[in-house]
């Protein structure tokens, strides 16, 4: 018989390891939402995303859509959307229908992926020893 893992409580690992890396990560992140400046502003649309940036400590603003901006004219299809920004650089445009979860996950396997080499803090204790020492020897013939 082959052995089976509860689904309850694989969910409750799944959560607690995207817990884990949504607070190792969250300093590094910034969502701006974008609006549409002919329309006004309607709060209820950012909510969703507010909320969760304030759970998480993740860098939250509102501003209006420029044309003048490139990620702006490049990347928005439609309003309001959600710019996310990691380590300062822009990583991706999501709207009213994704969840923000899952696109910040996504960017940071993106980069745990590249970062597969991993640093370790091992204390190295330098070893001290006196070794044989070769002297040459000049030989006199007498």
């Amino acid at each position: 018989m082959e052995a089976r893992i509860n689904p309850v409580i694989q969910g409750v690992f799944i959560r607690a390891d995207e817990q884990i890396k949504l607070s190792r990560n969250s300093h590094k992140f910034r969502i701006t939402a974008l609006y549409d400046w002919n329309k006004g502003i309607k709060e209820e649309h950012f909510d969703k995303t507010r909320i969760f940036c304030a759970e998480y400590r993740i860098g939250f603003s509102i501003r209006a859509f420029d044309t003048t901006l490139e990620d702006d004219r490049e990347y928005v299809i439609k309003l309001p959307a959600f710019h996310i920004h990691y380590d300062f650089d822009y990583e991706t445009t999501i709207y009213l229908e994704d969840e923000p979860k899952d696109a910040i996950l996504e960017v940071i396997e993106k980069y745990t992926a590249k970062n597969k080499w991993a640093f370790t803090w091992g204390f190295r204790i330098p070893r001290f020893y006196t070794g044989r020492r070769v002297v040459p020897v000049l030989a006199s013939s007498v």
